[in-house]
């Protein structure tokens, strides 16, 4: 059951290993004369670590967004300011002055 991730999978039948049993939210560390040999998770636990994994791979390939431009700096800085507050435009030449300051800031 191969899910795309960067883990590797390797189905051993049950009957050849003890495995304990997998409880939801908990990986069972599996020790030998001291080593950890192996991790046992829950099966839902393991489709949310690949499912990360190929999610983090897909991030990895996004293009990166192009810088903003001067009126988005404003928008946002209007946004992210408190108590900042933009003017009221109820008319468009109101609205098209305001979007023309934006692009000198």
């Amino acid at each position: 059951m191969s899910h795309g991730s960067i883990l590797r999978e390797n189905a051993v039948p049950a009957n050849t290993v003890r495995v304990p049993h997998p409880e939801p939210g908990t990986a069972t560390i599996v020790r030998h004369y001291g080593e950890d040999r192996a991790i046992v998770l829950h099966p839902d636990d393991y489709a949310r670590l690949v499912e990360d994994s190929q999610l983090m791979r897909s991030l990895g390939r996004l293009d990166p967004l192009p810088p903003p431009t001067p009126l988005e700096r404003k928008v946002h800085a209007l946004e992210t300011t408190p108590g900042a507050e933009g003017p009221i435009l109820e008319d468009y030449d109101a609205l098209t002055e305001w979007l023309a300051l934006g692009e000198e800031v």
